[in-house]
Protein backbone atom coordinates (compact mmCIF):
# COMPACT_ATOMS: atom_id res chain seq x y z
CA UNK A 1 0.00 0.00 0.00
CA UNK A 2 3.06 2.31 -0.27
CA UNK A 3 1.47 3.85 -3.36
CA UNK A 4 -1.15 5.06 -1.81
CA UNK A 5 1.19 7.25 0.82
CA UNK A 6 3.39 8.32 -2.43
CA UNK A 7 0.06 9.67 -4.04
CA UNK A 8 -0.66 11.73 -1.03
CA UNK A 9 2.97 12.84 -0.45
CA UNK A 10 3.15 13.91 -4.23
CA UNK A 11 -0.17 15.90 -3.57
CA UNK A 12 1.51 17.40 -0.43
CA UNK A 13 4.42 18.35 -2.60
CA UNK A 14 2.11 19.88 -5.21
CA UNK A 15 0.58 22.26 -3.26
CA UNK A 16 -2.50 20.56 -4.24
CA UNK A 17 -3.76 20.30 -0.63
CA UNK A 18 -0.99 21.61 1.57
CA UNK A 19 -0.83 20.41 4.78
CA UNK A 20 -3.90 18.35 4.38
CA UNK A 21 -1.76 16.14 1.94
CA UNK A 22 0.76 15.78 4.90
CA UNK A 23 -1.60 14.58 7.26
CA UNK A 24 -3.38 12.37 5.17
CA UNK A 25 -0.09 10.81 4.35
CA UNK A 26 0.43 10.25 8.59
CA UNK A 27 -3.41 8.90 8.60
CA UNK A 28 -3.24 6.40 6.04
CA UNK A 29 0.28 5.30 7.41
CA UNK A 30 -1.43 4.21 10.36
CA UNK A 31 -4.40 2.76 8.75
CA UNK A 32 -2.00 0.75 6.04
CA UNK A 33 -3.19 -2.83 8.06
CA UNK A 34 -6.20 -1.68 7.55
CA UNK A 35 -6.30 -1.45 3.98
CA UNK A 36 -5.05 -5.00 3.46
CA UNK A 37 -8.53 -5.88 4.96
CA UNK A 38 -10.21 -3.88 2.57
CA UNK A 39 -8.84 -4.76 -0.18
CA UNK A 40 -9.53 -7.97 0.53
CA UNK A 41 -13.08 -7.65 0.87
CA UNK A 42 -15.50 -8.27 -2.24
CA UNK A 43 -17.57 -4.79 -1.83
CA UNK A 44 -21.12 -6.44 -3.83
CA UNK A 45 -21.24 -8.99 -1.15
CA UNK A 46 -20.85 -6.51 1.52
CA UNK A 47 -23.35 -3.97 0.40
CA UNK A 48 -26.08 -6.55 -0.57
CA UNK A 49 -25.12 -7.99 3.63
CA UNK A 50 -25.55 -4.44 4.92
CA UNK A 51 -28.44 -3.60 2.73
CA UNK A 52 -26.76 -0.25 1.55
CA UNK A 53 -24.52 1.44 -1.21
CA UNK A 54 -22.53 3.96 0.45
CA UNK A 55 -21.30 6.42 -2.20
CA UNK A 56 -18.91 9.70 -1.59
CA UNK A 57 -20.43 12.55 -3.89
CA UNK A 58 -19.66 16.24 -4.24
CA UNK A 59 -21.80 18.17 -2.12
CA UNK A 60 -21.13 21.85 -3.37
CA UNK A 61 -20.44 21.64 -6.76
CA UNK A 62 -23.22 22.12 -9.22
CA UNK A 63 -24.42 20.46 -11.24
CA UNK A 64 -22.67 17.66 -10.17
CA UNK A 65 -23.25 17.19 -5.92
CA UNK A 66 -25.31 19.89 -4.47
CA UNK A 67 -27.69 20.93 -2.25
CA UNK A 68 -31.26 21.97 -3.52
CA UNK A 69 -33.72 24.52 -1.70
CA UNK A 70 -35.25 21.86 0.76
CA UNK A 71 -31.34 20.55 1.49
CA UNK A 72 -31.61 17.19 0.24
CA UNK A 73 -28.35 16.84 -2.48
CA UNK A 74 -29.02 16.45 -5.87
CA UNK A 75 -27.10 16.52 -8.84
CA UNK A 76 -25.61 13.96 -12.08
CA UNK A 77 -23.65 11.98 -9.87
CA UNK A 78 -26.35 11.77 -7.41
CA UNK A 79 -28.46 10.48 -10.12
CA UNK A 80 -26.35 8.47 -11.68
CA UNK A 81 -25.57 6.68 -7.91
CA UNK A 82 -29.67 6.41 -7.26
CA UNK A 83 -29.49 4.12 -10.33
CA UNK A 84 -26.71 1.98 -9.21
CA UNK A 85 -27.91 1.53 -5.90
CA UNK A 86 -31.71 0.55 -7.48
CA UNK A 87 -29.29 -2.18 -9.64
CA UNK A 88 -27.81 -3.63 -6.44
CA UNK A 89 -31.36 -3.65 -5.05
CA UNK A 90 -30.52 -1.47 -1.52
CA UNK A 91 -30.64 1.64 0.02
CA UNK A 92 -28.65 4.59 -1.03
CA UNK A 93 -26.37 6.52 1.34
CA UNK A 94 -24.86 9.60 -0.04
CA UNK A 95 -21.36 10.50 2.04
CA UNK A 96 -19.99 14.19 1.03
CA UNK A 97 -16.63 14.44 0.22
CA UNK A 98 -14.66 16.85 -0.71
CA UNK A 99 -11.96 17.16 -3.79
CA UNK A 100 -9.44 16.61 -0.73
CA UNK A 101 -10.81 13.55 1.03
CA UNK A 102 -12.79 11.80 -1.41
CA UNK A 103 -9.77 9.14 -2.54
CA UNK A 104 -8.89 9.24 1.54
CA UNK A 105 -12.81 8.15 2.04
CA UNK A 106 -12.35 5.02 -0.43
CA UNK A 107 -8.94 3.57 0.52
CA UNK A 108 -10.40 3.76 4.14
CA UNK A 109 -13.29 2.34 3.43
CA UNK A 110 -15.66 5.13 4.62
CA UNK A 111 -17.53 4.22 1.28
CA UNK A 112 -17.99 2.23 -1.31
CA UNK A 113 -17.79 3.70 -4.54
CA UNK A 114 -16.93 7.36 -5.39
CA UNK A 115 -19.33 9.33 -8.11
CA UNK A 116 -17.61 12.79 -7.12
CA UNK A 117 -16.22 14.42 -10.39
CA UNK A 118 -13.55 11.84 -10.38
CA UNK A 119 -10.92 13.04 -13.29
CA UNK A 120 -9.45 9.87 -14.47
CA UNK A 121 -5.72 10.17 -14.51
CA UNK A 122 -3.09 8.12 -14.28
CA UNK A 123 -1.08 9.10 -10.66
CA UNK A 124 -5.15 8.54 -9.21
CA UNK A 125 -5.32 5.34 -11.02
CA UNK A 126 -1.98 4.06 -8.63
CA UNK A 127 -4.64 4.05 -5.52
CA UNK A 128 -8.02 3.34 -6.15
CA UNK A 129 -9.73 1.21 -9.47
CA UNK A 130 -11.22 3.22 -12.26
CA UNK A 131 -14.69 1.79 -13.57
CA UNK A 132 -15.48 2.58 -16.90
CA UNK A 133 -15.92 6.55 -17.92
CA UNK A 134 -19.52 8.05 -17.63
CA UNK A 135 -19.42 11.64 -17.60
CA UNK A 136 -17.30 14.34 -19.50
CA UNK A 137 -16.35 17.93 -19.20
CA UNK A 138 -13.25 20.08 -20.35
CA UNK A 139 -11.75 22.57 -18.50
CA UNK A 140 -11.18 26.47 -18.54
CA UNK A 141 -9.69 29.94 -17.23
CA UNK A 142 -12.93 31.99 -16.63
CA UNK A 143 -13.20 35.54 -16.18
CA UNK A 144 -15.21 38.84 -17.07
CA UNK A 145 -16.50 39.08 -20.61
CA UNK A 146 -15.31 42.62 -20.54
CA UNK A 147 -11.36 41.63 -19.60
CA UNK A 148 -9.06 40.59 -22.15
CA UNK A 149 -7.86 37.60 -21.84
CA UNK A 150 -6.18 35.18 -24.46
CA UNK A 151 -3.41 33.36 -23.26
CA UNK A 152 -1.55 32.25 -20.09
CA UNK A 153 0.91 35.70 -19.58
CA UNK A 154 -2.90 38.23 -19.81
CA UNK A 155 -3.10 36.47 -16.13
CA UNK A 156 -0.03 38.30 -14.91
CA UNK A 157 -0.77 40.15 -11.65
CA UNK A 158 -4.19 38.97 -11.16
CA UNK A 159 -5.89 36.99 -8.69
CA UNK A 160 -7.07 33.04 -9.18
CA UNK A 161 -9.77 31.43 -7.76
CA UNK A 162 -9.73 27.91 -7.64
CA UNK A 163 -10.62 24.65 -5.83
CA UNK A 164 -7.78 22.29 -4.07
CA UNK A 165 -6.87 19.57 -5.63
CA UNK A 166 -8.97 19.63 -8.57
CA UNK A 167 -7.47 18.91 -12.02
CA UNK A 168 -8.02 22.68 -13.13
CA UNK A 169 -5.97 23.63 -9.96
CA UNK A 170 -3.03 21.01 -11.15
CA UNK A 171 -2.94 22.64 -14.24
CA UNK A 172 -2.99 26.18 -13.55
CA UNK A 173 -0.38 25.90 -10.98
CA UNK A 174 1.83 24.92 -13.75
CA UNK A 175 0.85 27.51 -16.01
CA UNK A 176 -0.13 30.66 -14.49
CA UNK A 177 2.46 33.65 -14.53
CA UNK A 178 4.74 34.00 -11.50
CA UNK A 179 3.09 37.21 -10.06
CA UNK A 180 -0.20 35.14 -10.41
CA UNK A 181 -1.86 34.38 -7.12
CA UNK A 182 -3.81 31.05 -6.76
CA UNK A 183 -6.56 31.50 -4.04
CA UNK A 184 -7.18 27.48 -2.97
CA UNK A 185 -10.71 26.83 -1.30
CA UNK A 186 -11.92 23.92 -0.14
CA UNK A 187 -14.81 23.24 -2.66
CA UNK A 188 -16.23 24.76 -5.72
CA UNK A 189 -18.89 26.53 -4.59
CA UNK A 190 -16.17 28.63 -2.15
CA UNK A 191 -13.99 29.34 -5.50
CA UNK A 192 -16.98 30.78 -7.59
CA UNK A 193 -18.13 32.90 -4.46
CA UNK A 194 -15.04 34.51 -4.47
CA UNK A 195 -14.99 35.20 -8.72
CA UNK A 196 -18.78 36.65 -7.95
CA UNK A 197 -17.45 38.64 -5.01
CA UNK A 198 -15.03 40.10 -6.54
CA UNK A 199 -12.01 38.72 -4.47
CA UNK A 200 -10.63 36.85 -7.62
CA UNK A 201 -10.18 38.27 -10.66
CA UNK A 202 -10.94 35.12 -12.45
CA UNK A 203 -11.46 30.95 -11.88
CA UNK A 204 -10.30 28.03 -12.94
CA UNK A 205 -13.59 25.43 -13.40
CA UNK A 206 -14.83 23.09 -15.54
CA UNK A 207 -17.22 23.66 -19.01
CA UNK A 208 -20.44 23.51 -16.38
CA UNK A 209 -19.91 26.78 -14.75
CA UNK A 210 -20.77 29.06 -17.39
CA UNK A 211 -24.50 27.39 -17.20
CA UNK A 212 -24.57 27.46 -13.72
CA UNK A 213 -23.36 31.54 -13.46
CA UNK A 214 -26.45 32.30 -16.35
CA UNK A 215 -28.89 30.31 -13.94
CA UNK A 216 -27.68 32.67 -11.37
CA UNK A 217 -28.62 35.62 -13.38
CA UNK A 218 -24.40 36.02 -13.59
CA UNK A 219 -23.86 36.64 -17.30
CA UNK A 220 -21.21 38.34 -17.21
CA UNK A 221 -18.61 35.69 -17.40
CA UNK A 222 -17.31 34.11 -20.26
CA UNK A 223 -14.84 30.93 -21.27
CA UNK A 224 -11.57 32.73 -21.74
CA UNK A 225 -9.01 29.89 -22.02
CA UNK A 226 -9.43 26.19 -22.44
CA UNK A 227 -7.02 24.22 -19.94
CA UNK A 228 -7.88 20.71 -21.20
CA UNK A 229 -10.39 18.13 -20.59
CA UNK A 230 -11.14 14.75 -18.70
CA UNK A 231 -13.66 12.10 -18.27
CA UNK A 232 -14.71 11.08 -15.40
CA UNK A 233 -15.10 7.84 -13.99
CA UNK A 234 -16.68 5.99 -10.47
CA UNK A 235 -13.88 4.71 -8.31
CA UNK A 236 -13.43 1.89 -6.26
CA UNK A 237 -10.95 0.20 -4.26
CA UNK A 238 -7.88 -2.11 -5.93
CA UNK A 239 -8.39 -5.60 -6.02
CA UNK A 240 -12.53 -6.12 -6.55
CA UNK A 241 -13.10 -7.51 -9.62
CA UNK A 242 -16.51 -8.35 -8.58
CA UNK A 243 -17.50 -5.37 -7.78
CA UNK A 244 -15.95 -3.59 -10.64
CA UNK A 245 -17.51 -6.27 -13.14
CA UNK A 246 -20.71 -5.34 -12.00
CA UNK A 247 -20.56 -1.89 -12.00
CA UNK A 248 -19.34 -1.44 -15.23
CA UNK A 249 -22.24 -4.00 -16.57
CA UNK A 250 -24.38 -1.18 -14.79
CA UNK A 251 -23.16 1.59 -16.83
CA UNK A 252 -23.19 -0.28 -19.88
CA UNK A 253 -27.22 -0.73 -19.39
CA UNK A 254 -27.86 2.72 -18.59
CA UNK A 255 -25.81 3.94 -21.78
CA UNK A 256 -27.79 1.18 -23.51
CA UNK A 257 -31.21 2.44 -22.02
CA UNK A 258 -30.89 5.92 -22.32
CA UNK A 259 -30.87 6.81 -18.45
CA UNK A 260 -27.63 8.45 -18.58
CA UNK A 261 -28.23 9.85 -21.64
CA UNK A 262 -31.11 11.85 -19.33
CA UNK A 263 -29.00 12.56 -16.62
CA UNK A 264 -26.87 14.35 -18.81
CA UNK A 265 -29.59 16.23 -21.00
CA UNK A 266 -31.17 17.28 -17.18
CA UNK A 267 -28.41 18.39 -15.72
CA UNK A 268 -25.30 19.43 -18.70
CA UNK A 269 -27.70 20.72 -20.73
CA UNK A 270 -26.36 18.10 -23.33
CA UNK A 271 -25.87 15.53 -24.88
CA UNK A 272 -22.87 12.19 -23.02
CA UNK A 273 -19.87 12.77 -25.16
CA UNK A 274 -18.35 10.00 -26.84
CA UNK A 275 -16.48 7.92 -24.22
CA UNK A 276 -13.18 6.67 -25.43
CA UNK A 277 -12.15 2.91 -25.69
CA UNK A 278 -8.93 3.36 -23.90
CA UNK A 279 -6.88 6.19 -21.43
CA UNK A 280 -3.36 5.89 -21.20
CA UNK A 281 -2.34 4.98 -18.04
CA UNK A 282 -5.59 3.66 -16.71
CA UNK A 283 -7.57 0.37 -16.99
CA UNK A 284 -11.21 0.26 -16.13
CA UNK A 285 -10.95 -4.03 -16.40
CA UNK A 286 -9.42 -6.42 -13.52
CA UNK A 287 -8.21 -9.45 -15.93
Amino acid sequence: MLHILRYFRRICRAGRSGGIGAALSLVLLALLPAFALQASAQTLEAVKSAGKLRVGVQAANMPWGFADESGALVGYDIDVARLLANEIGVDLELVPVTGQSRIAQLVTGKVNILFAVLGMFPDRAEVLQFTKPYAGLSYWVIGPKDREIKDFPDLSGLKISASKASAEEKIITEKAPADATIVRYDDPQSSILALMSGQADVIVGNSTYIGNFTRMGRTEFENKIKLGSQFQGGGIRKNDKEFLDFVNGFLDKVMANGELEKISQKWLLESLPEFPESIDGISWKID
